[in-house]
């Protein structure tokens, strides 16, 4: 027997990275005594929208948006919670005329200006989980509950046309964001896993993501998937900015356990 994402137990001779080496027990056994590690590489084509306010309110123009990302999870580990952590580049650029005047970086723009808009950053989730069902020794259904810790780091580039020439302006915003985890997945068939995840917001700031995502097994430890995920960031006064941002988007990639 192997141990895919949502099964309880698994059979195979292996020392992982993270297990300890128990003389007493054999390695070769149906057990879940080892950690169960997974790595996933994916790309995605996001659709993506940034406000700031700094101090009027305003959309930056984006387009010719791209992310991609790795995410590495480890399982079965005695007493602490299972482990996920997932970092994702971002990467925007876009332009559009001003439809009203706007006051930016202590400088007063006119309706009609110019402006282009670059943002790149650089997002790193921690996701600390249970999984209450496997006690239960259920393959069909898996539940995680838990928390995560969102740190995002973004650069804006924003140049004005401005008393013909340029004014190009450059900022960056840091901040960390916690959430609730959920998420829940099915195994009906042998090769085909299917989850939804979501995360719910805690206090002032916001981190609200909700996923789909459809895996298949090419065997017991390589696997295809395809997930579309939703995601919005809201956050008070970083760096003096009020800041939100939503992305939206298909992602495809491939998947290791081990």
């Amino acid at each position: 027997m192997f141990k895919l994402k949502s099964g309880k137990y698994y059979q195979i001779c292996r020392v992982s990275l993270l297990a300890i080496p128990i003389a007493v027990i054999p390695l070769c056994q149906t057990l879940k005594a080892f950690p169960l590690e997974e790595l996933k590489f994916f790309k995605e084509k996001p659709s993506i929208t940034m406000d700031i306010k700094n101090p009027d309110k305003i959309g930056l123009p984006t387009g010719n948006e791209e992310s991609y990302g790795i995410s590495y999870s480890v399982e079965n580990m005695p007493v602490i919670p299972d482990i996920r952590v997932k970092y994702v580049h971002l990467h925007s650029s876009g332009k559009k005329t001003l439809d009203r005047d706007f006051s930016y970086a202590d400088l007063n723009f006119k309706s009609g200006t110019e402006l282009h808009s670059k943002i790149t950053g650089d997002n790193i989730k921690l996701t600390f989980y249970y999984q209450p069902l496997d006690r239960f020794n259920y393959d069909f259904i898996n539940l995680e509950l838990g928390a995560n810790l969102l740190f995002i780091d973004y650069k804006l580039e924003n140049t004005f046309e401005y008393k013909g020439g340029y004014s190009k302006e450059t900022d960056t915003l840091s901040t960390m964001i916690p959430s609730l985890h959920l998420k829940v997945s099915l195994n009906p068939t042998y090769y085909l896993k299917l989850s939804i995840k979501g995360a719910l917001p805690i206090g002032n700031k916001t981190d609200r993501e909700f996923e789909c995502e459809a895996e298949y097994f090419l065997n017991p430890q390589l696997y295809l998937f395809s997930s579309y995920n939703y995601s919005y960031t809201k956050a008070h006064d970083i760096n003096g900015f009020d800041f939100k941002t939503t992305s939206r988007g298909v992602s495809f990639g491939l998947g290791l356990l081990w």
